[in-house]
C-alpha cells in the first residue's frame, strides 16, 4: 500500500451546538488518500459519537501522524 498523503473529514457541528460541546463536532465520515489519489473510507473505525475540537485529533485516534498529512474538513450541511 502506498503512503497515505490526505484525509478528508466530514464533520457535523449540529448536535454540539445544543449542549455543552459546542465549538466541537462529530465526524460523519472520513477518506484517506495515498499518493495515487486511491481512495480508502475509514468512517467505521471513527467514533461517530464522540466529539472532537481538532481534526488532527481524529487523525490520532486513527493511528495517523497529522504532521505528515494534508487534511480537509468538510462540513456536513444539513
Amino acid at each position: 500500500m502506498n503512503a497515505i498523503m490526505r484525509m478528508v473529514i466530514q464533520t457535523d457541528y449540529d448536535k454540539a451546538q445544543n449542549s455543552i460541546n459546542a465549538g466541537s463536532f462529530q465526524v460523519s465520515a472520513v477518506y484517506v488518500y495515498d499518493e495515487d489519489e486511491h481512495e480508502i473510507e475509514l468512517t467505521n473505525r471513527v467514533d461517530r459519537n464522540k466529539f472532537y475540537r481538532s481534526v488532527r485529533d481524529v487523525a490520532t485516534d486513527l493511528g495517523l501522524h497529522p504532521d505528515s498529512l494534508d487534511i480537509e474538513e468538510e462540513y456536513l450541511e444539513k
